[in-house]
């Protein structure tokens, strides 16, 4: 949302100062409000399984006395 993108610390304060004072401003930006139910951007629950595992395989490499090394997890299910 390029909208949203502030390159400053004093832009990002004018922006939010902007939306804050502008409620149909803030209302037209219906693309977060519509994302924010269907991406993982915005999944807490997922986000938070995700980063267990994570650390679930941090934990059994370590366990193990293997070097640590670069690896991805599988995201879980919605």
């Amino acid at each position: 949302m390029p909208e949203l993108v502030a390159h400053s610390l004093a832009q990002y304060k004018d922006l939010a100062l902007a939306l804050a004072r502008s409620p149909a401003r803030l209302a037209s930006l219906k693309g977060l409000a519509h994302n924010k139910t269907r991406t993982a951007l915005f999944d807490t629950e997922r986000f938070c399984r995700n980063v267990e595992a994570a650390f679930g395989e941090i934990w059994r490499v370590s366990e193990a006395g293997e070097q640590p090394s670069s690896f991805s997890i599988e995201p879980a299910p919605h």
